[in-house]
């Protein structure tokens, strides 16, 4: 007996259908330039909304008419409220968060 008999009928009709295998695909090289990319992005994005918070609240603070010689001191008091410590807080890893959500495939 060959070894094509041994062969069970249902394998060959298998084979038959499913034709030659393919080899696996191959991984693609990684892209490592822009995990860099992303870093910097978000590092610049944190630093950006921090500095437009306090854009605004210095804007706020003149609108409202607070004397420029006493501007820093009440920024000082308004962002050490707990609304707007947690603001400042939030809005630097909030903004790594962004990149990293936008940033994937």
């Amino acid at each position: 007996m060959t070894d094509d008999e041994r062969i069970p009928e249902v394998v060959t009709d298998f084979l038959a259908e499913t034709g030659p295998r393919d080899s696996p695909p191959t991984a693609a090289r990684p892209r490592i330039w822009s995990v860099w990319l992303a870093w910097i992005v978000a590092l610049a994005a944190a630093v950006a909304s921090q500095v437009v918070l306090v854009s605004a609240l210095v804007g706020y603070l003149i609108a409202t008419g607070t004397p420029p010689d006493i501007i820093g001191k009440s920024l000082g008091e308004i962002l050490l409220t707990p609304a707007s410590f947690l603001l400042v807080i939030v809005i630097g890893p909030g903004s790594f968060g962004l990149v990293a959500r936008h940033s994937g495939n």
